[in-house]
């Protein structure tokens, strides 16, 4: 009886928020913090090793934007990944942290969309945005390999340094005027797709 009655509330708080009237039409001033996690690697972060074990904390993306113009958001991006590779019953391991700092220029088109009723369809709900993104992809790489040499293992570390950034096509869907999921897609984040929450303040 208790799960049922969870789940008609669940419904209820479902049809209540889906049917509120809600604007998500970006305005000049709006000040847009999203929070994401990203699938798919590309570039420099795209690594496998053959026949390991792998641990993963998959790209996790923090963004703030603000309108400048009245459909243009500037601003930046930070990005965190790390994955571990590793091997039954040997000491052999290779761990890649990744930390990304983006700056984020973004289009809004929804105005448009709305004004010319393109496909004959309500877009007041959804922000429709192309973003172009680029910076830094710091990698801290950490190793313990078998050295034949050596004849034990050896342990390196290293820090390198390279640029990430491209063109992303993304949606949000708001929910109520304030709060929103989004997703995107390209190449300016670390990884290809992008799934998360957004807050307009």
């Amino acid at each position: 009886m208790i799960l049922k009655n969870f789940k008609i509330s669940i419904v209820l708080l479902l049809i209540l928020v889906l049917s509120q009237k809600t604007n998500a039409q970006f305005e000049k001033g709006d000040v847009i913090i999203s929070a994401g996690i990203s699938l798919g690697y590309h570039g420099n972060v795209a690594q496998h090793y053959n026949n390991s074990n792998q641990r993963v904390i998959p790209p996790i993306l923090f963004q703030a934007e603000k309108g400048f113009f009245k459909h243009i958001s500037i601003g930046g991006c930070l990005e965190f990944h790390n994955r571990t590779y590793d091997y039954k019953h040997s000491d052999i391991y290779y761990k890649h942290t990744y930390f990304y700092i983006g700056a984020v220029g973004t289009y809004h088109a929804t105005y448009w969309l709305q004004k010319y009723k393109v496909f004959n369809f309500d877009w007041s709900k959804f922000d429709i945005y192309g973003s172009v993104k680029l910076g830094p992809v710091i990698e801290s790489y950490h190793e313990n390999d078998w050295d034949s040499n050596m004849g034990d293992y050896k342990n390196k570390s290293q820090v390198n340094i390279h640029f990430n950034g491209g063109p992303e096509i993304g949606c949000r869907y708001y929910l109520t005027n304030n709060f929103a999921g989004f997703m995107e897609f390209g190449y300016g984040n670390i990884a290809l797709a992008t799934f998360g929450v957004s807050f307009k303040l």
